[in-house]
């Protein structure tokens, strides 16, 4: 796949804040109601805080995103689930403190590409939060017992497929 241009890059990044502001929540069968916060664009964007994630990889995610809907709306049960602790900033008798709580991860897989390709799509439950909310969406990775890898080697073939199997049927 060529190199993604400025302007192409930054088209699909509109499209995805278009489509944050239109959906704030997505419905889905195996939680209900997911909220979509803005934190979700640190985490396509950037890999921690120090590094950016090259224009290719975050076009890509971007345009994964474009179709989570449809992915959640057709997920009846999450493929993955791990607990653990996270620290979080609160605001508490206006003062910003940092706490520790309990998070609940799931993941949603959708395959694609005739089994070669897949998206991952994490969602999160904070313990005493009563909202779910998604967190990021992973697309084209490799996965081994002990590591996770992406990798870019059959792109075009894949964003075509992804395009074509989640594209709404016209009424």
């Amino acid at each position: 796949m060529e190199e993604i241009s400025l302007e192409k890059y930054n088209k699909m990044k509109e499209k995805a804040v278009e489509y944050f502001k239109q959906n704030r929540t997505i419905t889905s069968p195996a939680f209900w109601e997911i909220k979509i916060t803005p934190e979700w664009f640190n985490h396509i964007e950037w890999k921690n805080k120090n590094h950016k994630r090259p224009i290719k990889e975050v076009y890509i995610r971007y345009l994964c995103f474009l179709n989570t809907e449809y992915i959640l709306n057709n997920s009846k049960l999450y493929q993955e689930f791990r607990e653990e602790m996270q620290t979080f900033d609160i605001k508490r008798k206006n003062k910003k403190i940092k706490e520790k709580k309990i998070v609940n991860l799931y993941w949603f897989v959708a395959i694609v590409n005739h089994n070669k390709n897949r998206v991952k799509i994490v969602v999160r439950k904070v313990d005493g939060w009563n909202k779910y909310e998604f967190v990021s969406i992973i697309p084209l990775w490799k996965n081994n017992w002990y590591w996770n890898q992406l990798f870019f080697d059959n792109e075009e073939q894949f964003l075509q497929v992804l395009e074509d199997a989640t594209k709404k049927p016209s009424s």
